[in-house]
């Protein structure tokens, strides 16, 4: 249980699939916590442009956070390989940005980094059918694991500066709310529409 006396979690990304549901439980076990959501959603939405180290400084001084929750990135693997060069801004100098700016204002404060199972890329053709562990070399084979890759191994090393780091690589996750821009949900609304008899029964 957190101490709602004390934690201030200051959440990035909060209006996507993950951080919505973050809010919600947050929201719903630990009323009394101070969040602060930062997102482009509707509502009670912090809007912050990670790129920009300034405001992301300002938000961090601001809010004084005792953990950050990291949610921010081009999360869609399309997304990433149809623009490479703002997918490596956002998921890796975007992460530096915030990281730093923790450091320097918030040093007591977790720093949770949600990276992504892509990461590991080709370790997957490797393990030849055995359970991939966190020990498995990072060899990513996509423009959006590459970026996830990059800033995992950034968070890493700064931890070894001070960062009180916590780094995640979660697996394909869904639920009801989570764009068809990933993979589960689209085969989702395909059978939905082969069922309505709105499309050919392929997926």
């Amino acid at each position: 249980m957190v101490d709602s006396l004390t934690h201030r979690i200051l959440i990035t990304g909060a209006s996507g699939f993950v951080g919505s549901a973050l809010l919600q439980l947050l929201a719903r076990d630990h009323g009394k916590c101070e969040v602060f959501a930062f997102g482009h959603g509707k509502g009670q939405m912090n809007p912050i442009d990670l790129m920009d180290r300034s405001a992301v400084e300002a938000a961090i001084r601001k809010t004084r956070p005792t953990a950050l929750v990291h949610l921010a990135a081009v999360a869609a693997p399309a997304d990433a390989r149809n623009a490479p060069r703002h997918a490596w801004d956002v998921n890796v100098t975007g992460t530096m940005n915030l990281a730093e700016s923790a450091m320097r204002h918030a040093p007591e404060a977790r720093f949770v980094y949600v990276g992504s199972s892509e990461a590991y890329g080709a370790s997957f053709q490797s393990a030849a059918g055995r359970p991939v562990t966190e020990s498995e070399p990072l060899r990513p084979t996509t423009v959006y694991g590459a970026t996830k890759a990059a800033a995992d191994l950034m968070i890493g090393q700064m931890a070894y500066d001070g960062l009180r780091a916590v780094r995640c690589r979660p697996f394909n996750h869904t639920g009801p709310g989570q764009s068809d821009a990933y993979v589960v949900p689209a085969f989702a609304r395909q059978v939905a529409e082969i069922v309505a008899g709105k499309s050919e029964p392929v997926i």
